[in-house]
């Protein structure tokens, strides 16, 4: 369906009964996306010798974004029955389509950082049984040494690899190898990443959930911390813990971005924002599948995500 030009003043329809008592369809487009919603405050004119249409939409109204992001909108009569059904169905399909592209990249993103787990469980594997040979090696090396030199060059090279042994001990395994695999990557980008965890807390969770709960909370930190030029402000803090009958998980990361909410979370500040925004929904639809709660802030430079998740309700599903 294609747009036909129409001179304004061929238009012999009542307007104050077109929009006062038959209302109006008006649609806008933003990012790919199309909303519609109907009004009945507006009016037509001339104004400067322009012809112009005018409607008015409280700031609250979502589509009030739509419109205010695009450079055109439409206004269409309820009258028109044709337009308004091709409208509705298009409307319908965009939607149903958008939702169906949320629902598959929320799945790969779950799916993506599980194998990112079992691939970091494996490694961390080998790296902690080649750590255990190279430190006894060393401690070999440094009982023959000859030298106060010779034993200071093995002790730094054992601080040197000591980063890579699995520290995270938190009593929940795929927490320890989602832990260890980020904080070497913390270690080796400059950023401070420290943890107080009780991972016993999480034994009601599915593994692939814990792996994409918490894989997603920390690359969205770690994603902040490094737009950071001063690398001694890249800090993020992770605890998790039990708090009056809940579990308490609560990440922490230094920003000097100016963060915008909407709807208690924070709005992607990338160009394609359609594209983008997933590791969020994707946290949101984890904790919702356990009756949880998450909000947001920014408080003094920190943004702060804490999830609330009810214990009691898990042990009796149990």
């Amino acid at each position: 369906m294609g747009f036909v030009k129409t001179d304004i003043k061929t238009i012999e329809k009542n307007v104050f009964r077109m929009i006062g008592d038959e209302w109006a369809l008006v649609t806008a487009k933003k990012d790919g996306q199309v909303n519609t919603m109907t009004v009945s405050w507006g009016g037509m004119g001339v104004l400067w010798g322009k012809e112009v249409a005018t409607i008015y939409i409280r700031p609250q109204r979502y589509t009030k974004e739509f419109i205010d992001a695009g450079e055109m909108f439409t206004i269409r009569t309820l009258v028109d029955l044709s337009g308004m059904a091709v409208l509705y169905a298009y409307h319908i399909q965009t939607r149903e389509l958008q939702m169906k592209f949320e629902v598959d990249t929320l799945q790969n993103i779950l799916e993506m950082q599980y194998k990112n787990y079992q691939l970091s469980q494996e490694s961390i594997e080998i790296v902690n049984q080649k750590y255990h040979d190279l430190k006894h090696q060393i401690t070999l090396l440094k009982a023959e040494a000859n030298s106060q030199k010779s034993i200071q060059y093995l002790e730094e090279m054992e601080q040197d690899i000591r980063s890579y042994e699995a520290q995270n001990k938190t009593g929940n395994k795929v927490l320890d190898a989602v832990l260890t695999s980020k904080s070497l990557y913390c270690h080796n980008n400059d950023i401070s990443l420290t943890c107080v965890a009780d991972g016993t807390l999480l034994d009601f969770m599915a593994e692939m959930d814990i792996s994409a709960l918490f894989g997603n909370v920390l690359d969205n930190a770690i994603e902040s911390v490094q737009k950071l030029d001063d690398k001694e402000k890249r800090l993020i803090h992770l605890s998790v813990a039990e708090q009056k009958s809940f579990l308490r998980i609560r990440v922490e990361n230094y920003t000097e971005e100016n963060i915008s909410f909407r709807n208690g979370m924070p709005v992607t500040t990338k160009k394609d924002k359609h594209l983008h925004g997933f590791g969020m929904k994707s946290i949101q639809s984890t904790v919702r599948k356990y009756g949880g709660s998450v909000t947001t802030g920014l408080r003094d430079n920190w943004f702060e995500l804490r999830i609330l998740i009810p214990l009691n309700q898990q042990k009796t599903a149990n």
